[in-house]
């Protein structure tokens, strides 16, 4: 199946703050997943607020997004958070369906107060 790539303006999907990230856990019980090169997969929940639109606040929610990297990312909780190469797919399996969600890569937002604190 094809995974679909999201919008490269984040801001137009929302606002995401990471929650957790554990390791992708795969059909074996204690084996972290790989995908098919045997990069480790890591699960990230984070919580995700649409944009207002026409001046309704949609509600929040947790996400999970699946993550291929050699290593988990080192970021604090409630670190609002963009991801690289996010993609989601729509799938149906023995009478369940839902989308998808994965991404390449994680990297904290550098809000105002962070470059602020940033040393040269």
């Amino acid at each position: 199946m094809k995974r679909n790539p999201l919008t490269d303006d984040q801001n137009k999907i929302g606002i995401f703050k990471l929650v957790s990230i554990l390791e992708k856990q795969s059909q074996t019980p204690g084996v972290q997943a790989t995908n098919k090169e045997g990069t480790l997969k890591w699960t990230c929940q984070v919580l995700h607020q649409p944009p207002v639109e026409n001046g309704y606040i949609s509600k929040a929610g947790l996400e999970e997004i699946t993550l291929t990297l050699n290593e988990a990312p080192s970021i604090a909780p409630l670190t609002e958070v963009r991801f690289h190469d996010l993609t989601c797919q729509y799938w149906n399996f023995g009478g369940k369906s839902g989308l998808s969600m994965s991404a390449s890569g994680i990297s904290p937002v550098a809000t105002k107060s962070s470059r602020q604190n940033e040393v040269n």
